[in-house]
């Protein structure tokens, strides 16, 4: 694959431009994965290799150097493609630049020396990489670390959502665990979930007697699913964190000790989540939300209500899985006898007849 796109690539500029692109996109430069975005980084040196002139290049240097300059501290994956990605343009300055096209990067710089430009495009860059002012700002886990896929290791890491930690830095702290309990491999999910189930079940993250506890942690869940809806390397693995902790009966722990909670706000969020979505993984994770949903009273009515329109959902697959949830959720057996995968149109009618039984 890479081979065919770099083909395409070499038959003019705008099949470049668009390749470009999309290598800054969260699958490329951004990916979750480090074999991903060394790809990525990889790709952008080659592609640079394509264009004979020096400003053409360092164009396409400066739109990393800008991006870097955006990028939150916390994106760390999406901070590490940028720079792997300068230091592949280093890698393929080799002479690819014509020598009239030549124009200086900076006044001091030498105007034949496209890798001194690219060596200083790299330094400036390294000023936007946030570090620590001190080693008291350096937060690690207290447990042995030497594994980061072990209960240990996450069962430690939990730890640094206690309430004397800074709010910013515990949803920093959130936003990552979300990507290995809900997207990691099978032993970092399942090290990481009983993790979290059991510091919640048994109210640990605490200091000083206050104690940031399962409504806290559900609230920064929260937002971060409404600051991140357009992001699906963010949404897909939370939907799935919730999903388990709604299976795991841990969310609903809230509404049973009349804890205030944002309940519809969540709703709406899911919603929004999966609107008009094509992804299949999502819109699976966000039926097993609705699921866990159902049990909380005060939406429950508006979460039948949502499934019973995604009965007639254009993927077969949602579509039995919704008709499965509903039958845990209501237990009406009407739903059982149905091949879900079968044409929408000889669909309708059940979907109509469980509507009148349960909505109206």
């Amino acid at each position: 694959m890479t081979e065919i796109s770099f083909s395409a690539a070499s038959l003019g500029k705008i099949y470049r431009n668009a390749l470009f692109d999309g290598l800054f996109d969260w699958r490329g430069v951004g990916a979750p994965d480090v074999l991903s975005r060394d790809a990525a980084a990889e790709a952008m040196g080659r592609l640079s290799t394509l264009e004979v002139r020096f400003e053409v290049v360092m164009g396409m240097v400066n739109r990393v150097k800008q991006r870097l300059k955006t990028v939150a501290d916390r994106d760390v994956e999406e901070r590490h493609g940028l720079m792997m990605s300068l230091a592949s343009f280093i890698d393929q300055a080799n002479g690819t630049i014509e020598p009239n096209h030549r124009r200086p990067f900076r006044n001091d710089e030498d105007n034949d020396s496209l890798e001194t430009s690219l060596k200083s495009a790299y330094r400036t860059a390294l000023a936007y990489t946030p570090r620590p002012h001190s080693e008291s700002e350096i937060i690690t886990p207290s447990a042995d670390t030497s594994s980061v896929s072990t209960y240990l290791y996450y069962r430690s890491l939990l730890q640094l959502l206690a309430p004397n930690v800074p709010l910013c830095i515990r949803r920093a702290i959130l936003e990552g665990y979300i990507s290995s309990a809900g997207g990691g491999s099978e032993s970092v999910v399942q090290a990481s979930r009983a993790a979290l189930a059991d510091a919640l079940a048994a109210n640990a993250l605490s200091a000083r007697g206050s104690t940031y506890g399962l409504a806290d942690i559900c609230h920064t869940f929260v937002d971060i699913l409404r600051d991140n809806l357009s992001t699906d390397r963010i949404v897909l693995p939370l939907l799935e964190v919730l999903a388990f902790l709604f299976d795991a009966h841990i969310i609903q722990r809230i509404a049973e000790e009349g804890t205030r909670f944002r309940w519809r706000t969540l709703l709406s969020l899911v919603q929004k989540a999966h609107f008009k979505s094509n992804s299949i993984p999502k819109l699976l994770a966000a039926v097993n939300v609705y699921r866990g949903l159902a049990e909380i009273e005060v939406v429950r009515g508006s979460v039948l209500t949502k499934l019973a329109s995604m009965l007639l959902h254009p993927f077969p697959k949602v579509r039995a899985a919704v008709a499965d949830s509903l039958y845990t959720i209501t237990e009406d057996g009407a739903l059982k006898p149905h091949d879900w995968s079968s044409d929408v149109k000889a669909l309708k009618p059940v979907a109509e007849a469980f509507g009148k039984r349960h909505l109206e």
